[in-house]
């Protein structure tokens, strides 16, 4: 999305870049963060399972 000014001439067009520039950084932070919280609970996930996971791991290695 671009801000376009009232009157042209008041804003610059470099700073309709920056502002463009903004937003997708902080676009891409929001989803690093997202990513981030959602791998942290499939960790969590697999620490509270991993006991479980290399029992029958090793079961079937013994078959």
């Amino acid at each position: 999305m671009t801000v376009q000014p009232i009157v042209r001439q008041d804003v610059p067009s470099k700073v309709l870049t920056v502002i463009d520039g903004q937003q997708r950084m902080t676009t891409l932070l929001l989803l690093c963060m997202a990513l981030h919280n959602e791998l942290s609970v499939v960790h969590q996930k697999y620490i509270k399972y991993k006991s479980k996971i290399e029992k029958l791991l090793l079961k079937i290695k013994a078959a």
